[in-house]
């Protein structure tokens, strides 16, 4: 589940245009524009200039990788990796038998259709690798060793990422029985 990289290519070229063409039509108008006014458009546009060239937003942005034989985490994302530490490199990898309850739903706190399943996880895997995922609306309390987990960034349609999600189960289980 990750943004698709047609996406990723367009937001970045829209930044890299839309800061430079904001200054351009700023300094090229008819009506004279106060100094702050100037220097605030002028700051803008360098920042969004530099973000736009700045690889590490645009690099990774992947919630989970599924497979025949599990879904695998990563250890940080986005939210909780600072600009000045080296991004954490490690992958949990859950195995389908510890995997329960693959369905859309919503998430708890902003109703927004998600992705959510059980995980059978220890306390310290649940620490290091899903300190910032939602909890889906459907579950409360989780018993010992279980996270209930919801993934609600899109733009893979939730129905859709379910679906790929249960065949890639149904594949492995089938893997396990031949």
């Amino acid at each position: 589940m990750a943004n698709p990289r047609w996406l990723r290519v367009g937001f970045r070229v829209a930044l890299l245009l839309a800061g430079p063409l904001a200054l351009c039509q700023i300094l090229s108008s008819a009506t004279p524009m106060s100094i702050p006014g100037l220097v605030i458009a002028i700051v803008a546009s360098v920042l969004t200039f530099s973000i736009a060239l700045w690889p590490r937003p645009w690099s990774r942005f992947e919630l989970f990788i599924a497979d025949v034989d599990g879904i695998a985490f990563p250890a940080s994302d986005l939210l909780e990796t600072a600009l000045d530490e080296r991004e954490d490199n490690r992958w949990l990898h859950v195995p389908w038998a510890n995997i329960d309850a693959i369905r859309v739903t919503v998430t708890h706190d902003r109703r927004a259709r998600c992705v959510a399943f059980d995980l059978k996880v220890n306390a310290a895997e649940q620490a290091g690798f899903f300190a910032n995922v939602e909890t889906p609306a459907d579950r409360r309390s989780p018993p010992r060793n279980t996270l209930f987990a919801a993934f609600d960034l899109s733009p893979p349609p939730a129905d859709r990422t379910v679906a790929a999600l249960l065949a890639l189960r149904n594949r492995g289980e089938a893997v396990l029985q031949a």
